[in-house]
């Protein structure tokens, strides 16, 4: 189901006319430390919250059995998996990302569950690489980290097929609004200094709010756009989620010469943040996740 045929851009409307390609992200900024068990821990609590949104998303934009897919920025292979289990033996997918450890651990899992319908290799849609076209696009929350996203999504569109479609997931953190109720003030305050680090790093933390206006620079036209917020109580996979999020932010903050708090601090303030949530009965919420799909005709 997957194409030889190195595709080019093509004839895109005039507001996304050829330029300079950019490369992604740094290294640097997307690696993972794949031999930290916490960070292992965070990708498979990740995918775990993820996947029921995700798979109702795919198939909402119309992923189905047979099927060529490509997964841009596919870390370890979660959402690889999941599209590879949608479009069955008759399908295939490809899983890229720039990063040869994730490709590497992805591959792994691909060996030890024997999935056979599924491939990786590193790559990061830059011109030149030999991909070839797809029927369908996806990429969950890797679009927030390009330095240009707007030619980020144009070499995404580079890569499907006439009538194919693409799927983006990114994360709106603005519109989760009260993070917990009621309130637990060290809570609140770990998130809104969290986010100040991630964008202080580059990244942004608001795309989920604004993929239409995304899609729409591209010259894409409006996208079918769906969402999702995310909540849970004291003893809920997202209170582990956020604490080992801020772990990893808070180790490559403090990498970069940012100030943040050791792991022994952050530890006593859980510690304090759990007591209080589980004395109050306090719902967490965050992140908001967002899936744009538009049909490229």
């Amino acid at each position: 189901m997957i194409d030889n045929v190195d595709p080019q851009v093509g004839t895109l409307p005039g507001s996304i006319q050829a330029m300079e390609a950019e490369p992604p992200v740094s290294t640097e900024k997307m690696r993972y430390v794949l031999e930290s068990e916490k960070e292992r821990r965070r990708l498979e609590v990740q995918a775990g919250m993820l996947e029921p949104f995700t798979k109702r998303f795919l198939a909402g934009a119309g992923l189905s059995n047979g099927m060529s897919i490509l997964d841009v920025g596919t870390g370890v292979g979660d959402v690889a998996f999941l599209a590879a289990e949608m479009v069955g033996p008759t399908g295939r997918v490809l899983g890229i990302d720039c990063e040869g450890g994730m490709i590497k651990r992805a591959q792994q899992r691909a060996h030890a569950k024997q999935v056979e319908n599924i491939q990786f290799q590193t790559g990061s849609l830059l011109p030149g690489e030999q991909l070839g076209k797809f029927d369908f696009v996806t990429g969950r929350l890797v679009t927030a980290f390009q330095p240009d996203q707007v030619d980020f999504l144009r070499r995404v569109v580079s890569r499907v097929k006439v009538g194919g479609s693409i799927a983006l997931i990114e994360a709106g953190w603005n519109l989760c609004g009260t993070w917990t109720n009621p309130t637990i003030p060290a809570y609140d305050e770990l998130i809104e200094r969290s986010l100040s680090l991630i964008e202080t790093l580059g990244f942004d933390t608001q795309l989920g709010s604004r993929l239409t206006q995304l899609f729409a620079h591209a010259g894409l036209g409006e996208p079918s756009v769906t969402a999702e917020l995310l909540v849970g109580g004291p003893d809920s996979e997202l209170l582990d989620y956020s604490l080992l999020n801020f772990e990893n932010l808070f180790i490559t903050a403090r990498k970069r010469g940012l100030e943040a708090p050791d792991e022994t601090a952050l530890n006593l303030m859980w510690a304090e943040i759990r007591k209080a949530a589980t004395a109050s009965h306090v719902q967490f919420s965050g992140p908001c996740v967002v899936g744009a799909f538009i049909k490229i005709n």
